[in-house]
């Protein structure tokens, strides 16, 4: 921002809202086909695939340092997801997801499957969140039967594709447990 008196970037439609409201100053345009034409304009002097963007600045983790949460979680929305979850009582709020939505030979050596699970949910003191993607309430059940272990469903946030209801999920969290998802 500092270095580019307008900057448009491209990216995922679920995170257009987002980064509007974490990056004042940033133009953010969803990718479609065909490409929006903010993207194609004669007056755009440079562009550069944004995971390349910390190389061509020369920064590290010692530069660019924190000033707390990059992502702005929709207050609103936040606040909706916060009286939802006023029921659970005042333990500690772990979310827990434990695998990929893509099965490959590393995701079933990396991820281990929620029944391996007990030693960290039979943890006292702590609710559990599901924030797991996908179908996997067969496993939840078999968790509660097994373990004792009731873990919280927000039905109301589609965890794969309603990133903002996730985000309003995890600023009522206070840990999150996830394998590389």
């Amino acid at each position: 921002r500092e270095r580019t008196p307008h900057l448009i970037v491209e990216c995922d439609p679920r995170l257009v809202s987002i980064f509007t409201r974490s990056f004042a100053g940033i133009e953010f345009v969803a990718r479609t086909s065909p490409l929006d034409p903010r993207l194609i304009g004669k007056d755009i002097e440079a562009q550069i695939a944004l995971c390349s963007l910390p190389w061509a600045l020369e920064l590290d983790g010692t530069t660019i340092g924190s000033a707390g949460p990059y992502l702005a979680a929709d207050p609103v929305r936040t606040e909706a997801v916060a009286a939802q979850l006023s029921g659970l009582d005042d333990r500690l709020r772990v979310g827990i997801a434990w695998r990929s939505i893509r099965e490959t030979a590393l995701t079933k050596r990396v991820h281990a499957p929620l029944s391996r699970w007990r030693k960290v949910l039979q943890v006292p003191g702590i609710s559990f969140v599901n924030i797991q993607y996908g179908d996997c309430e067969r496993e939840l059940k078999l968790v509660e039967t097994e373990f004792g272990v009731y873990v919280h469903r927000h039905g109301e946030i589609d965890l794969f594709r309603d990133i903002e209801g996730v985000m309003a999920l995890g600023a009522n969290l206070d840990m999150v447990i996830s394998s590389a998802t």
